[in-house]
């Protein structure tokens, strides 16, 4: 089954989701059909982006929670 593209804007709000839901990124990604690999993904390639502005916005802080919330 092929999975569904998501836009930028559609992954940044998926990756807010996640990180204000309370829940692990794997337990969020788990209840939302979403691959944990994928997610990572998607971070990784935001991380990237908010490198190339400057100032980095607000959000940037959520977006950058460690990697090891897979409890």
């Amino acid at each position: 089954m092929k999975t569904q593209r998501r836009t930028a804007d559609e992954q940044y709000q998926l990756i807010m989701e996640c990180r204000s839901s309370g829940l692990s990124d794997y337990q969020w990604c788990t209840e939302h059909n979403i691959n944990p690999g994928t997610f990572y993904n998607w971070v990784k390639r935001l991380r990237k982006k908010l490198v190339m502005m400057s100032p980095l916005p607000q959000d940037a802080a959520i977006i950058s929670q460690p990697l090891n919330r897979m409890l």
